[in-house]
């Protein structure tokens, strides 16, 4: 279960995920931090505004927020 790492390196084994190319979304900060940890991008949840503008950041594509 999160945050162990275990639970990061079997989602990355099991799709075949490049870590560094992998975005992780929760709303729990210390998730996030063992994301980190484990190589991807992570991101902390607190509004779909605010996760608009931190993938944007990251240079991912993302439609328009409404709301």
């Amino acid at each position: 279960m999160k945050p162990e790492p275990e639970i990061f390196q079997l989602l990355v084994s099991r799709y075949d995920l490049k870590p560094s190319r992998t975005v992780f979304v929760d709303d729990v900060q210390k998730n996030v931090d063992a994301a980190i940890a484990q190589g991807l991008r992570a991101v902390r949840f607190t509004s779909a505004a605010q996760l608009r503008t931190d993938l944007l950041a990251l240079g991912l594509p993302v439609g328009p927020f409404e709301g």
